[in-house]
């Protein structure tokens, strides 16, 4: 039965990250379309026809980018799970541990977003600038949103990994105590 669980958490996973990606780049491409149509889709070799809505291109970057990284993060976390002394337990805290790391990708996305817009685009711009942004700011603002969601969920798996610890721990004393008692 754990295996049912580890393998329903992962896919719960892969598929919340890739809704997660969907709506997030539905956002970034709000801010800046141009980093979509300048870098995100010439980089990632996507070739659509043009009668496809850059909105939909948007979500198909934002699916294919994210469902990995929580198939990846599901995988994880639901081992870690796995330390769990049953299998409701493994599923409530793997998947709150799961939440928890996409928050933190949330939070972090928004730092990058905030240090994007406080960049003047002169010399503290550490990236090369395609030429003939209509508008920079906006650009560095979803390029670093981007870059530091990726960094704040690493940073989630770790957290999320504490907590589940932190639950294992929890229920490891509340058992001890039981058997104190009697």
């Amino acid at each position: 039965m754990r295996l049912v669980v580890f393998i329903a958490l992962v896919f719960i996973s892969s598929i919340s990250a890739g809704l997660y990606g969907v709506l997030y780049d539905q956002w970034s491409y709000s801010i800046s379309p141009e980093f979509f149509e300048r870098l995100r889709f010439p980089s990632d070799g996507y070739h659509f026809s043009e009668k496809v809505h850059p909105r939909l291109k948007a979500a198909y970057a934002g699916w294919t980018h994210t469902w990995q990284i929580g198939f990846v993060l599901g995988g994880i976390l639901a081992l870690a799970g796995l330390m769990h002394h049953n299998i409701r337990r493994m599923f409530s805290a793997t998947l709150i541990a799961f939440f928890i790391s996409l928050v933190m990708a949330f939070i972090f996305g928004m730092v990058g977003l905030y240090m994007g817009g406080t960049s003047n685009g002169g010399d503290d711009v550490y990236i090369a600038l395609p030429p003939d942004l209509k508008n920079p700011r906006h650009f560095m603002m979803v390029q670093n949103m981007q870059n530091f969601s990726y960094v704040g969920a690493l940073a989630g798996i770790f957290v999320g990994l504490l907590y589940q610890l932190y639950q294992r721990n929890k229920d490891r004393k509340l058992h001890l105590h039981k058997h104190h008692e009697e």
